[in-house]
């Protein structure tokens, strides 16, 4: 396979070898300040670019080498010798190459470390695909410091050319590009398919039968379109060059009808993927994410920094998380958009940043399911179907109990200042993630202990007091009947005495 860039001779050896024939004397001067002494005169020069300072022993042959050396130049160089830009220039391509490597084995040991009930941890698609893109950048990185970097350190000269070249015609990095691109397809689809699995079947007439439901569509459309995606991606790199023209600095493709295609899948599978987290959020999560606790205090009414502080303890871990995941895409459009309209995917250094993003991307998104599923438990226990329902939440009060009579009892006061205790309690633990998750076995028994006693002591007076209102009422009605025996007897003998 041909080289996108022409290969060309040093133009230090060129030089060194004309001048040579004419007994002259070539060095090479970096840019700065030149200063040339003569017999009579002293000139100054300020260099911006690396200059050779050319020295014979006479004027004609000087002038017969400038002529040699303008002919040679002209047939052995087919564009002009300049500096090479930052963008292009092996010291961009090294720092970022040396980054990614390390960035990628420091995400490999996060997802090492994290908890087993994590899903980074339970999807092994994930572990192995940034485990693969570890091991094909530290490779790599060690095959462009040993064929490339050393070489032009040793030969004192920088060549951005020759290191595009030699990656330009590694076949190894072709395939781990394949490689890679099937990875981060295959995870992206384990994504939408744990979000979308439980969806109900479509009722739309509409809808063909075979995409009626979220399995079909992902069966359906989303591997023929990864796949797809795939080969024309393979297409592109074996047989799609980019061109370089050094004159405009600018980058090609020799088949366009070939690269558009590619340009156009990329944008769409990463706008899906967007698309499905956005709505994968609002529907399933979109409670969560706007729910806000009630009841700060007895009269329904809060400050506006006590809102804002119980806002920021509800969204102290979701907001942090949405703004960083949204700020990962964000660069991922626009990287990807730079990389594919403007270089056409020929800067490796670009290209490399782009891959490493959707590493990120993949990593980050299963942490944000996570962090949203975790908040929804939480949510879920400070609602009507996980916490407990007191007499002293004013949205779910006992009808049987009369809180606002003023001519209850006072057993029943103390009852409901001891079932206000306990909501109070309760509603300070619900509202409270640490308490909930991370109280201590002995404080829950104390706590238990706690409530036991108290409940009991209030059955205890509350059935003392009954027996004592049953024995006053037996009185009552003993002494009642006492009475009424008393008048019927006096009653009979009054009628008997009479009769006698």
């Amino acid at each position: 396979m041909g080289s996108i860039y022409p290969d060309y001779p040093r133009i230090e050896t060129v030089i060194i070898q004309l001048a040579a024939g004419f007994n002259c004397s070539v060095r090479m001067l970096t840019a700065g300040n030149i200063t040339v002494h003569s017999e009579n005169t002293v000139s100054s020069y300020v260099g911006n670019k690396p200059s050779w300072f050319i020295k014979c022993g006479d004027t004609t042959s000087y002038a017969r080498l400038m002529d040699l050396l303008g002919e040679h130049l002209v047939d052995a160089v087919r564009y002009t010798f300049e500096k090479d830009s930052f963008r292009d220039s092996s010291l961009m391509v090294a720092c970022v190459l040396s980054s990614v490597c390390v960035g990628s084995w420091m995400l490999l040991l996060v997802l090492l470390l994290l908890p087993v009930n994590n899903h980074n941890s339970r999807k092994r698609l994930v572990f192995l695909y940034v485990l693969f893109f570890a091991l094909w950048q530290t490779i790599f990185l060690r095959k462009v410091t040993t064929t490339v970097f050393e070489k032009q350190y040793n030969g004192n000269y920088q060549n951005s050319h020759e290191l595009l070249c030699m990656i330009s015609r590694s076949l190894l990095l072709k395939y781990c590009r394949i490689v890679c691109s099937i990875f981060a397809n295959l995870t992206w689809l384990q994504i939408v398919y744990y979000m979308f699995h439980n969806y109900k079947q479509s009722s739309s007439r509409w809808i063909p039968h075979w995409l009626d439901n979220n399995n079909k569509r992902l069966k359906w459309i989303g591997f023929p379109l990864f796949i797809l995606h795939t080969f024309v991606w393979a297409f592109n790199l074996f047989y799609n060059d980019p061109e370089y023209n050094p004159i405009s600095q600018t980058y090609s493709r020799k088949r366009m009808g070939l690269y558009v295609p590619f340009v156009f899948l990329e944008a769409l599978i990463c706008i899906l993927f967007l698309f499905s987290i956005c709505y994968y959020l609002c529907h399933d999560f979109g409670h969560t994410l706007t729910y806000h606790r009630q009841n700060y205090d007895s009269d329904g009414k809060a400050s506006f920094l006590v809102s804002m502080k119980h806002i920021l303890e509800d969204y102290k871990q979701t907001i942090p998380a949405l703004v960083y995941n949204f700020l990962i895409f964000l660069t991922l459009i626009v990287t990807f958009m730079i990389n594919s309209i403007v270089f056409h995917s020929a800067l490796y250094w670009l290209f490399t940043v782009v891959t490493f993003l959707r590493v990120m991307i993949t990593v980050n998104v299963w942490g944000l399911i996570g962090i949203l599923e975790k908040r929804e438990r939480v949510v879920s226990k400070m609602t009507v179907l996980g916490r407990k329902i007191t007499n002293h939440d004013r949205f779910f009060v006992d009808p049987h109990v009369k809180i606002e009579d003023n001519k209850r009892n006072s057993g029943t006061e103390e009852q409901q200042r001891n079932f206000g205790a306990n909501s109070l309690t309760d509603n300070n633990a619900s509202g409270s993630e640490s308490n909930i998750f991370h109280m201590s076995l002995f404080k829950r028994f104390r706590d238990w202990v706690t409530r036991s006693k108290t409940s009991k002591t209030t059955n205890t007076k509350s059935n003392t007091e009954n027996a004592e209102e049953e024995i006053l009422e037996l009185q009552s009605l003993n002494a009642r009947s006492g009475c009424d025996s008393n008048e019927t007897e006096l009653l009979r003998n009054t009628i008997f005495g009479r009769q006698s």
